[in-house]
């Protein structure tokens, strides 16, 4: 019996021990919580494009497309050129090289065919453009109507 009690002491002081351990220094606040803002010190290109397509709706051989706005933000650090360049889609009928923009609304004068386009634009800023489908000096027959015909316009880039 004396062997139990003095082996239940034991047990209790090395509970107790264990017990106090746990909650003063295991439990105690033993990591660092560490934050930091970092800001962006690397400067980038980029712009938004709106709206992303243009239907011209039906142009006729000789006629001319109601006129589009599109809006170019430069959303990047950077101030830029932009140009675009057509590619992809049904461009081997060289139609879409009448597509004629301009910085500002008005008559359909002074417009410059796309693909000689092109504009400073600086950082934080945007510009609307206009977009017309011109085929009034277009002299390539057409033979078939084109239905969908579509092609692919990049914005290109660069800083400046």
């Amino acid at each position: 019996m004396r062997n139990w009690i003095g082996f239940s002491v034991v047990l209790v002081i090395v509970l107790f021990v264990i017990f106090f351990y746990f909650v003063f220094f295991a439990g105690a606040n033993n990591q660092i919580s560490v934050e930091v803002d970092v800001r962006a010190t690397d400067s980038y290109t980029s712009v938004d494009v709106y709206p992303n397509s243009i239907d011209f709706g039906e142009v006729s051989k000789g006629g001319a497309s109601d006129r589009f706005k599109v809006t170019i933000n430069n959303t990047g650090t950077e101030n830029v050129m932009v140009s675009f360049l057509i590619n992809g889609g049904n461009y081997t009928q060289k139609i879409f090289d009448y597509i004629f923009v301009r910085k500002t609304p008005g008559n359909d004068i002074n417009y410059t065919k796309i693909k000689n386009f092109n504009f400073s634009l600086a950082s934080g800023s945007d510009q609307e453009l206009y977009f017309v489908l011109n085929l009034s000096s277009y002299a390539d027959p057409i033979y078939g109507d084109m239905i969908g015909h579509r092609v692919n316009v990049t914005t290109v880039v660069v800083p400046v």
